[in-house]
């Protein structure tokens, strides 16, 4: 039901989604209008509360509640009497409906051709909302977007909505099927109803028939036309006063006060989680959304991008594949999503709506294109010249702008330090299997291969240093091209040599920053190849770096082999830095294995060749932390103490970084819970924790969070110290990490003590809240509980 009811002083137009109150749009939020409209087009009958929601918040999971405040809108708009609630049933739409007066030199209602859509419209609420605003200050829009996107859709859906502001008209007019421009004016002059007459210019034909008054022109699938509907658009718009065009196309028209709208992904966790299900329903009308196949419908649209198209054609699969199926398949997306033979040609597969967008590519942009699906996690200026195999940034720039304008590339977030472009992963795989066909894949990853190396090795030289802050978020960035870039390694003939490099590099990115346990395996594939030729230091600094990744993960025996290979090649290169570093990690792993007395006396070797030598660096601060390790563990508290001090003065002097002095400050704090000096504790951690947001070390958070766990024992707060560790006990597993023996030592016991408080049952079941809190959450809540002012 489309047509208009009048009822009191409103009108409600479903078509439009429109609500008029005395002729003016009622405001009036969404939901409660999509409550309205179906009420409305069921006002015969009772509309069950389940069914409502439903059709209210298709796909989605929503409380009673949220319905009944919408209900509650509608009745203060539109009157007590327009809604009854019918008791155990529902609800029914009962406002008195009227004929409609037409009032005396009231326009016709406005022509239209726009389509009828057959499907439901979801999401892109926001969207609309800007594009209406847009539309109405200026008078081109260009909806831009991958293929797939949904920019068709949304323009149709923009257009009915606006039709009340178009009293001339609205018309859409489908290109993607016109090949020959010079048929592009009659199916423009077709759309709109103007007469061909043989006699007259047909341009000015077309703008005579338009005229000043109100209308809007539709020109849907414009990027293989783009010359010639710029031309037509600008001649359109410089001869017809009133009319506004919105424009779809894969690039914008490059017209002067064209206003660009980009059609991004949809959200994966709620518009595409609803557009699934909506598009599953109408394959399998019993599909429904659950807490069981919720987590997977979302995986699977993230996977896809949030493409509307491709996921569309992954709902229509649920006819003969259960979600878990259907997620399983998308590595083979291009042969696994295809659609119905009645669908336009290129939307009946996925590849063939990215087949029709590298057709209207030049030969080097198409080239380029297909380069730049070696980097899985985007890549900067730099990197994509290096993988084009072109030397000249400005050159490469050229293209990659050309690939961007053209909806092939977007940029990734503002917030990162350097700009970024990036595929979408469905574009990136279309891309790569482009690449493969031309036989030059192993050429590109080589080039691109050098090229992180030597990044790697440039960032590896400021981590824990004064520039680690400026560095970290750009490892961070680079951090899934590097991970693919060590798996190039096996395949490259310099490969071997590569993945030791790597090591060697980012021992401790991964150690302090990255996910430790992609890194500890990186590293034990990477050291599992034979690098000939290589630097002997370079090998023993890779050897060191691998003992620290395996003590990090609690491989202590592990750590203690790798640490000895490396000690004795610094010895036979008389390398006392280096010599001093295997004693550490020597040290690090007797010290996990019970063996405190050597390890002990392998610290303070260490500490003593670093005095000797000169070295006031990190190196020196990480022995005395050491050594302070090895005095707490034993319960010699004011000697740990010193040691810490005078760790962390030497550290502020060398303007070490806060993962450095953080870890630091966070084992004295332990001391400090440990003699009861809990204010002192509390104002240690407090100055502590906002660094693990403001520098992004997350890791640093977990370790915090097991601090203040033993601290809110320690005061009696045994809730707040069972949620605590289950804070630190997530960030821990999530890593992969485990707790040093010594903090093991510090926590155990005061969560026995908390356990016992609280019960067994109590107690798990804060631990379990705990683990369970996003990273928002636990910022927000640990950073007020420390700050909670206590007698």
């Amino acid at each position: 039901m489309s047509t208009p009811l009048h009822f009191g002083r409103f009108e409600l137009r479903p078509a439009e989604r429109l609500l008029l109150d005395d002729g003016k749009p009622a405001a009036l939020g969404v939901r409660a209008l999509d409550v309205l409209i179906a009420l409305a087009q069921r006002r015969d009958q009772v509309v069950g509360q389940e069914e409502l929601i439903d059709l209210a918040w298709p796909g989605l999971v929503v409380e009673p509640n949220n319905l009944q405040v919408q209900i509650s809108a509608l009745r203060k708009l539109l009157g007590a009497e327009a809604i009854a609630t019918v008791k155990r049933r529902g609800y029914q739409f009962t406002a008195a409906l009227r004929e409609a007066e037409p009032v005396r030199g009231e326009a016709t209602p406005s022509p239209h051709r726009l389509p009828l859509p057959r499907t439901r419209f979801i999401g892109r609420e926001h969207a609309l909302a800007d594009c209406a605003g847009l539309l109405e200050r200026a008078p081109l829009l260009t909806l831009t977007g991958t293929g797939g996107s949904g920019k068709t859709r949304l323009a149709i859906e923009l257009a009915q909505r606006q039709l009340a502001g178009f009293a001339a008209g609205a018309w859409f007019v489908d290109l993607a099927a016109l090949q020959d421009p010079r048929r592009l004016l009659a199916a423009v002059a077709s759309a709109v109803g103007a007469r061909q007459d043989t006699t007259a210019d047909p341009l000015d034909a077309l703008c005579a028939h338009i005229g000043a008054a109100r209308a809007l022109l539709v020109l849907d699938n414009c990027e293989h036309l783009i010359d010639p509907v710029a031309r037509l658009a600008d001649r359109l718009l410089g001869a017809c006063a009133g009319l506004r065009i919105l424009a779809t196309s894969r690039e914008a028209l490059g017209l002067p006060g064209e206003q660009i709208f980009a059609v991004g992904p949809l959200p994966f966790d709620s518009d595409a989680v609803r557009l699934f299900v909506d598009r599953a329903r109408l394959a399998r009308p019993d599909f429904a959304l659950t807490p069981a196949n919720a987590p997977v419908i979302a995986e699977i649209c993230r996977r896809l991008d949030g493409i509307a198209l491709a996921i569309e054609l992954a709902a229509a699969r649920v006819r003969m594949f259960a979600v878990d199926e259907i997620r399983a398949r998308l590595d083979d997306r291009f042969r696994f999503l295809t659609g119905s033979s009645h669908a336009a040609p290129r939307h009946r597969t996925l590849s063939a709506t990215l087949q029709w967008s590298v057709k209207l590519l030049s030969e080097p942009e198409a080239q380029v294109f297909a380069r730049l699906s070696v980097f899985v996690g985007g890549c900067t200026l730099a990197a994509a010249a290096v993988a084009a195999g072109i030397g000249d940034e400005y050159a490469a720039l050229q293209i990659v702008t050309q690939l961007h304008d053209k909806s092939l590339l977007v940029m990734a977030p503002e917030n990162l330090p350097e700009p970024r472009f990036r595929m979408l992963e469905t574009v990136r795989q279309f891309a790569q299997d482009l690449l493969d066909e031309t036989g030059e894949a192993q050429a590109v990853r080589a080039r691109c291969l050098a090229h992180f190396v030597a990044f790697a090795e440039e960032a590896g030289g400021h981590l824990h240093g004064p520039g680690e802050l400026a560095w970290l978020p750009r490892l961070k960035a680079e951090q899934d091209n590097l991970i693919a870039a060590h798996d190039w390694c096996a395949q490259l003939p310099e490969g071997a040599r590569a993945g030791w490099r790597f090591v060697a590099a980012l021992g401790r990115y991964w150690a302090f920053a990255g996910p430790l346990d992609v890194g500890y395996c990186l590293g034990a594939a990477a050291l599992a190849r034979d690098a000939h030729g290589l630097d002997e230091a370079l090998r023993g600094k890779a050897l060191l770096a691998m003992s620290h990744l395996a003590y990090k993960r609690g491989f202590y025996d592990e750590a203690l082999r790798w640490a000895d290979r490396g000690g004795e090649l610094a010895a036979s290169a008389d390398d006392a830095e280096r010599t001093a570093v295997a004693l550490s990690l020597r040290a690090n792993a007797w010290h996990a294995l019970g063996r405190a007395d050597e390890a002990l006396s392998a610290y303070e070797q260490a500490t003593e060749l670093l005095r000797s030598n000169g070295v006031p660096d990190i190196r020196l601060v990480v022995s005395l932390n050491n050594i302070a390790e090895i005095h707490r563990g034993v319960g010699r508290h004011a000697q740990a103490r010193a040691l810490y001090d005078e760790a962390i003065a030497l550290a502020k002097r060398l303007e070490l970084p806060a993962s450095v002095t953080g870890q630091l400050q966070s084992n004295l704090a332990q001391v400090q819970v440990t003699l009861g000096q809990w204010p002192a504790a509390r104002e240690t951690l407090q100055a502590l924790w906002p660094l693990v947001r403001r520098d992004g070390l997350p890791k640093m958070g977990a370790r915090l969070a097991e601090v203040a766990a033993g601290l809110a024992s320690a005061l009696g707060e045994h809730v707040q110290a069972a949620r605590l560790h289950g804070v630190a006990l997530a960030g821990r597993r999530e890593d992969g990490e485990r707790a040093d023996p010594v903090d093991e030592a510090f926590i155990a016991p005061l969560m026995a003590a908390s356990r016992e408080a609280l019960g067994v049952e109590r107690f798990e079941a804060e631990r379990a809240a705990g683990e369970a809190m996003t990273q928002q959450e636990v910022g927000g809540w640990v950073a007020g509980w420390l700050a909670t002012p206590r007698s």
